[in-house]
């Protein structure tokens, strides 16, 4: 996928990706996604779970602010637009992934449960 910032018509900020030939249409598509955004917009919200807050006690992560790291690596994006399009904070307690008005990110503290590559010897 290619991140576009300008058609020559002005700025747009979409992805698009490579044409593809349609099945027995003698056609080809691309799919493209678009966002509408722009500068003056209301930041997109993101919430960071509260379960960073249990990574944080724990004490191979001393010294280290991961709440932090987490909100600077989702709003260092600004950057790329040139003006304030996402806006990250802590997730109020009781929040949930499955609410469909909010961005989320996930946090799970318990690497036990990842699937691993038995051939890589690596957490998917």
């Amino acid at each position: 996928m290619t991140f576009v910032f300008d058609d020559g018509g002005g700025e747009t900020y979409y992805f698009d990706a490579e044409q593809k030939l349609v099945p027995n249409q003698g056609r080809a598509e691309r799919r493209v996604a678009k966002w509408n955004i722009k500068p003056g917009m209301k930041p997109i919200k993101w919430r960071i779970s509260d379960r960073v807050t249990k990574l944080m006690a724990d004490p191979r992560y001393a010294g280290v602010d991961i709440y932090d790291a987490i909100k600077k690596g989702l709003e260092n994006w600004n950057a790329v637009f040139g003006f304030k399009v996402l806006e990250a904070s802590l997730a109020p307690a009781g929040s949930s992934f499955a609410d469909d008005d909010f961005n989320y990110l996930i946090i799970d503290p318990d690497p036990s449960q990842h699937r691993r590559d038995s051939r890589r010897q690596r957490v998917l």
